[in-house]
């Protein structure tokens, strides 16, 4: 509690030299990724990050801004990342006559496994 908050934090925290977060934990601003990446490859033990891995991993800033009240952090997307483009029809993964076909053969392969270990220990 005695490191004063900084005005502008440092994505890197401790290991960019920006002590205002470390003793209380991490900010919401710091890039978990990129600090743990650099900690694992030798950062955390020699104090200089590692130039291979400067750029990171180019997320260096939430798509959404941080709210200005609790709970500060935005809501979660409210639509699929593996949907469709707006306008063109998606045709479903697997409709729901196959997941019935694939679970009946599965369920049938899972018997005759059963049946075959049961055979097998009959004749030892």
């Amino acid at each position: 509690m005695a490191v004063p908050p900084t005005a502008k934090p440092n994505r890197l925290g401790v290991l960019a030299g920006d002590l205002a977060g470390f003793p209380n934990g991490r900010r919401l601003t710091d890039d978990v990724i990129d600090i743990s990446l650099q900690a694992v490859e030798g950062a955390a033990r020699t104090g200089k990050l590692v130039p291979a891995l400067a750029a990171g991993d180019k997320v260096d800033a939430n798509d959404v801004p941080f709210g200005t009240r609790f709970p500060y952090l935005a809501l979660p997307h409210s639509k699929s990342v593996n949907s469709a483009p707006s306008g063109g029809a998606r045709q479903p993964a697997m409709t729901p006559s196959h997941a019935a076909a694939i679970g009946a053969a599965g369920v049938a392969l899972l018997g005759v496994g059963g049946l075959r270990l049961r055979r097998r220990r009959a004749t030892s």
